[in-house]
């Protein structure tokens, strides 16, 4: 009898324990997601290799850049990223420099080709690294899910940030809307005349 009773109580405190560890754990994911870079703050200097292994620093200086973290993994990000490029391949009057930052590093380089090739995209794909248990990128920019995007301003800062599935007409109108503003002067910090 007295076995089964501490069976039973060993059972309650491996099931108590990891009941608790969860409810910690989710807590300190939800406290994590809202880490994510905001409108108004400075984007970050990243570099990357890219899938012909070159390293590419982004975000373009002076020129609209968009950075889009994504992983093979993500079914929304697998549907948007033709969307967007196509988007952005027909715009007119705004130059958007455009980098696919993939999660999934260079072990899934030949599935990231493959997806490209299948979707005829002509897509520069950088492949995002880990480092000490973190994500070189990833991490500088907030990022703990995909698909994650950010819309940087010619002069750096981040105008439009989402993590998760998002609207591109909220998006293209953000964009429309940052790219008809005047810069501010960089001696005065007033708008600049023509």
């Amino acid at each position: 009898m007295k076995l089964i009773q501490s069976f039973i109580n060993t059972i309650l405190l491996l099931l108590f324990t990891f009941s608790a560890g969860s409810v910690i754990a989710t807590d300190d994911i939800s406290s994590e997601t809202s880490r994510i870079l905001k409108p108004g703050q400075s984007a970050p200097i990243s570099s990357l290799f890219n899938l012909e292994e070159k390293s590419v620093r982004f975000p373009a200086k002076e020129q609209w850049s968009l950075v889009l973290f994504w992983s093979l993994f993500c079914h929304s990000c697998l549907e948007e990223i033709p969307v967007i490029l196509q988007e952005i391949s027909e715009m007119q009057n705004i130059s958007v420099e455009t980098y696919l930052v993939s999660i999934d590093t260079a072990r899934m380089k030949k599935g990231i080709q493959n997806y490209l090739r299948k979707r005829a995209l002509k897509a520069d794909v950088l492949l995002d690294e880990i480092a000490s248990q973190s994500y070189i990128a990833a991490d500088l920019w907030g990022v703990k899910t995909t698909p994650s995007v950010f819309l940087i301003s010619p002069s750096g800062e981040i105008v439009f940030s989402h993590e998760g599935p998002f609207d591109t007409n909220l998006l293209w109108k953000v964009l429309t809307e940052n790219s008809q503003k005047k810069p501010a002067c960089k001696e005065t910090g007033n708008l600049c005349k023509d």
